[in-house]
């Protein structure tokens, strides 16, 4: 019996004992009158018919026969015979007798019913995209499975929508599902008379997608009105994050329950959704892949004929990668294929994007050929395969990891699979190819009288400077892949304090190398979290760029403060780029200029006390720095064309200078054109001449501030003694300017590789983009990772419980695990 059914039959079972109170109060008193007989009567009667529609109700569930309806039939019969012996004497001696009887013969009924009677369910499940079933599947498995529950598959109708709002074509997806699935046509389901016990949906915008849209009917709020409980699960999976556009929609509101893939996911979903709502339970497209790993398909005979036992690797190219410098993404696959070539011991499984062609001729058409002739060659070797399946967790199952894109659903699916994620590089063709360093590190010096320099590199790890320019490893910050955790190492008295970046946290090293941990309030929203940093005093100065607020640690007291609002003023968004003011800091005061310079804002960093006003400036800008504390003035880079300024800030008035000289010129590192925008990076003061260094400009120029004459610089690179540097990372710094603004870095370091070498055939977390992966760099090239496969440092059981983060359900039974819920 339907749980809706059920519901009323105990209804009914619960004011028949109520009527039975009434006829024992009727029958109670000592003196009946003929009005009160007549109400005996009538009860008896009404009791009569309640289990008459009570037997009816059951007997149609459960079919002619059913014991229950038995036991009602008895308690009609009792009930006749009662009201026999009242009308034969006008009343009865013993109430109490007859009140008994029937309430004996009532709980028999309730036993009956709570025993005897199954509890029949009905789920609904609305797909609208058969492509997206996968959302779901596992959840109807589960109910389809329960012989005490009907599950019905409903896809339901799907429009494309004009630019107005208006409504096109209609889209309807039935005949697309797998043949397993039986199809319930929605025309054929009338929701008020089923009113199901659960309605399962993955589409959770209803009116507020601009490019498609379901049927109305089958918006959430009417779908609320006709079940008991309305489940919505995301039509995706991720690696880690999600889009601030799916942090409230409009089916939140009405579902009862919201699943999500860990618990770690709650903070992705606005506050405002109670946290009864939400189901930490993991994701049924996870427990598809799992599954599929588990009890692999059978594959197709000629991938079994090509792969000939030989280990397969997935290899799968992103459109989002693809677009950011499609030429060299172009000539990274032809280096993944001469890899692979050069190592026969595996089967190249290469899955191109389905839509990576079309994708060329509309926005890339100069590539198009490359592409076309990179696949043609690919099919030409014998033991590849070229993927064109429909359904990615078979061809999963069938490999024994993955190589390729970072940022890719796929790499999540591998993950919680549990099988190895190589993440490459771009920027890599080959071993020593890569011409320039772009991990360059940040020096500070710990003070005049000390002879120790520390910097922290963009792999985390602390290295002091020994003599000759070379550098030893000093201490290990992070087991993370994730890089530039740390901007740079300031000595404070005794200790060296790391200033977090990319991180959240300040790390303190003592002299023992001990490590204390400060940790700021997280906000895991943020990828790249501070934009620069300020030391003054006992005070670290934090600059936001993704982060909500400015943050201050009183390194004396180790208490950290925030200052919200000056991010909005700071951070602007223009399109998809993030555009950042510029900041200095002068006499214990931090100012900020907002990126089109119209309004400055200054903060007294002890008391946190500041006050905003417009400024006279008409340009973008890039970089500030003060160069001569007490003058009230700061220097600062034009974002657009070859100028810098000289600005006093409590006078408002601000000189420009044009610096252009013969061959200067920018190029636009992305699209390698001319551009007008960032000639100029940093700033220094050097022999009492203003330098400027290059950002997307290609010359150095000096300024005499006196004169007001410019020329080319030529930053001095002191030249080591070390011959022989196999063993060293070189590093030129001659592009990195001081922290204090006075010179460059005229000097190379020499960090010995060796270690790096070993770190790199680890696999570790890689942030939101992966929880366990190895990464392609320099040291641990594609090459590299085929040549010595067995001897790098993994672990499945590692790697499982890393993703749990992920996926709640690393067992694949989120699906189970919701029905189950729902159901107890």
């Amino acid at each position: 019996m339907r749980k809706r059914q059920l519901s009323i039959v105990k209804e009914m079972s619960g004011l028949l004992k109520q009527a039975h109170e009434s006829v024992l109060k009727v029958i109670s008193e000592k003196v009946i009158e003929e009005n009160n007989l007549n109400a005996v009567f009538s009860l008896l009667s009404q009791c009569q018919s309640a289990a008459i529609n009570m037997g009816n109700l059951i007997e149609e569930s459960e079919g002619e026969g059913f014991i229950t309806v038995k036991y009602l039939e008895d308690y009609c019969e009792l009930v006749f015979s009662i009201n026999e012996e009242i009308q034969k004497d006008s009343g009865t001696n013993n109430p109490d007798k007859v009140y008994k009887k029937l309430n004996k013969m009532l709980q028999k009924i309730d036993n009956s019913i709570a025993h005897d009677i199954p509890l029949k369910r009905e789920a609904v499940f609305l797909p609208y995209k058969a492509s997206m079933w996968d959302s779901l599947e596992s959840v109807w498995e589960a109910a389809d499975a329960d012989p005490d529950c009907d599950a019905y598959v409903i896809p339901i109708p799907y429009f494309d929508k004009n630019p107005d709002g208006s409504v096109r074509e209609e889209h309807y997806e039935g005949d697309l599902f797998p043949e397993n699935v039986p199809v319930t046509h929605y025309s054929e389901f009338d929701f008020g008379k089923h009113h199901p016990d659960m309605i399962f949906i993955h589409n959770p915008y209803d009116y507020g997608n601009l490019v498609t849209t379901i049927h109305p009917f089958f918006y959430a709020e009417n779908m609320k009105k006709v079940t008991d409980c309305l489940v919505y699960i995301p039509y995706f999976a991720t690696s880690g994050g999600m889009g601030e556009d799916k942090s409230w929609c409009p089916v939140y509101d009405y579902a009862d329950y919201i699943v999500i893939q860990s618990e770690s996911y709650r903070q992705y979903y606005s506050k405002d959704i109670p946290d009864e709502k939400i189901l930490p339970f993991g994701s049924p497209k996870f427990d598809k892949v799992i599954r599929k790993c588990q009890n692999p398909p059978t594959p197709p005979e000629e991938w079994v004929k090509r792969a000939r036992g030989r280990k397969v690797m997935f290899y799968n190219t992103s459109l989002n990668c693809m677009l950011q410098d499609t030429p060299k993404y172009l000539k990274k696959m032809q280096y993944v294929f001469e890899s692979f070539k050069n190592h026969p011991e595996y089967c190249l499984l290469w899955r191109p994007h389905p839509l990576f062609e079309s994708t060329l001729k509309a926005m890339r058409l100069n590539c198009l050929e490359v592409y076309r002739a990179l696949r043609e060659n690919f099919k030409e070797e014998e033991g590849w395969i070229l993927d064109d399946t429909p359904c990615v967790e078979d061809t999963i199952a069938f490999c024994d990891g993955y190589v390729g894109d970072m940022y890719s659903s796929i790499v999540a699916l591998f993950g919680v699979a549990g099988k190895r994620i190589f993440i490459l590089n771009d920027k890599i063709f080959g071993n020593n190819s890569i011409q320039e360093c772009y991990t360059l590190p940040y020096l500070t010096n710990v003070g005049e009288k000390e002879k120790d320099k520390f910097y922290v590199s963009a792999e985390n790890v602390l290295y002091r400077l020994k003599e000759n320019d070379i550098c030893e490893r000093y201490l290990d910050i992070s087991n993370s892949l994730v890089k530039s955790m740390y901007q740079f190492a300031y000595r404070y008295k005794d200790k060296i304090v790391l200033i977090p970046g990319l991180g959240q946290d300040f790390k303190i090293i003592s002299n023992n190398g001990k490590v204390e941990t400060i940790n700021i309030v997280e906000q895991k929203k943020c990828h790249w979290s501070f934009h620069h940093a300020y030391t003054y005093n006992n005070y670290i100065i934090l600059i936001p760029h993704d982060y909500t607020a400015l943050v201050v640690l009183n390194l004396d007291k180790g208490e950290i403060s925030y200052l919200d609002g000056v991010k909005g003023f700071f951070v602007s968004k223009e399109s998809d780029d993030t555009l950042l003011g510029c900041t200095w800091f002068d006499k214990g005061w931090l100012f900020l200029l907002s990126y089109d310079s119209k309004k400055m804002i200054k903060i007294n960093i002890e008391t946190l006390e500041y006050e905003e006003k417009r400024t006279s400036i008409d340009f973008k800008v890039r970089k500030a720095i003060v160069l001569t504390e007490g003058t009230n003035e700061v220097w600062l880079t034009n974002a657009e064309g070859p100028f810098i300024s000289r600005y006093n800030y409590v006078e408002d008035k601000c000189e420009i200078y044009h610096l252009y000289i013969e061959g200067l010129e920018a190029v636009n590192p992305e699209s390698k054109q001319k551009t007008e925008e960032g000639y100029f990076g940093n700033i220094a003061l050097i022999d009492g001449q203003i330098v400027v260094s290059p950002f997307n400009g290609n010359k150095y120029i000096a300024l005499n501030r006196k004169t007001g004459e410019y020329k080319e610089y030529f930053p001095e690179i002191v030249e080591s003694d070390i011959e022989n540097t196999k063993e060293y990372k070189i590093i030129d710094l001659s592009r990195v300017p001081r922290l204090d603004g006075e010179g460059f870095r005229g000097e190379k370091l020499y960090v010995p590789i060796n270690q790096s070498k070993e770190d790199s055939k680890k696999y570790r977390e890689y942030g939101a983009v992966s929880r366990y992966c190895n990464c392609e760099c320099e040291y641990n090239t594609l090459d590299d990772y085929l040549k010595n496969y067995n001897e790098y440092d993994y672990s499945k059981t590692d790697q499982i419980e890393k993703y749990k983060d992920v996926n709640a359900a690393p067992n694949g039974d989120c699906g189970e695990r919701i029905f189950r819920y729902l159901i107890e």
